[in-house]
């Protein structure tokens, strides 16, 4: 059974020298950069110092450093990665922040059953962000509050599961791909997986299984 040898499998390689530079070096510049444009708006604060200004550079900054978390529990972008149930709690609570309005209330309930397997942890971490990256944009547009749900599953005997539901708006029928829809069927393919997208009594659920 596929998912067995996936559950069975070692920890992944440790990656080449020259890949560990090239994320050192790209670390250092995201950071560099990031660091530069902080230091813009703090500047410009200053020149036209007002309530205003302040709470929108402080918003900025803000949003910048959940980019980073986010960053931080995919790749392990400015610091160690960690357990695999904290990555997932922590991407879907930084997402939901980047892309929340200020004066949104979208409570986030995330729940993790099994381990998920090494070999199979950065597909559920990278299809997770962009179901609840679509669950912010569209499901919960405009809306002064709503839900989402993040429920991962594993077992050996009955596969992978991760599903991610929004109480918002829906999709339109039938459903229309933008570049996140595909990018997740693509990256489920290579590991012999499936995405699909329903509206269940009021809520819209993503799902993505690997059997």
């Amino acid at each position: 059974m596929q998912l067995l040898s996936y559950a069975l499998a070692p920890a992944p390689a440790a990656p080449a020298p020259d890949a560990v530079r090239d994320l050192a070096q790209l670390r250092h510049h995201t950071k560099n950069a990031w660091q530069r444009v902080l230091c813009e708006i703090w500047k410009a604060g200053e020149r036209h110092d007002s309530p205003a200004f302040r709470q929108l550079a402080a918003e900025l900054e803000q949003r910048i450093r959940h980019a980073t978390a986010i960053s931080d529990a995919l790749f392990g972008f400015t610091r160690q990665l960690q357990p695999f149930e904290a990555r997932l709690g922590e991407l879907a609570e930084h997402v939901r922040a980047l892309l929340a309005d200020g004066n949104q209330a979208i409570h986030l309930d995330v729940s993790c059953t099994g381990e998920c397997p090494a070999p199979l942890q950065s597909l559920v971490l990278k299809v997770a962000q962009e179901m609840v990256c679509n669950a912010v944009k569209h499901g919960l547009y405009a809306r002064a509050q709503g839900c989402i749900r993040v429920e991962f599953r594993f077992s050996a005997s009955h596969g992978l599961s991760l599903r991610v539901a929004d109480d918002g708006w829906g999709f339109p029928e039938p459903a229309q791909d933008g570049e996140g829809l595909p990018m997740m069927r693509d990256l489920a393919a290579l590991y012999g997986g499936r995405v699909r997208l329903s509206r269940n009594e009021g809520w819209t659920v993503a799902a993505l299984t690997v059997a």
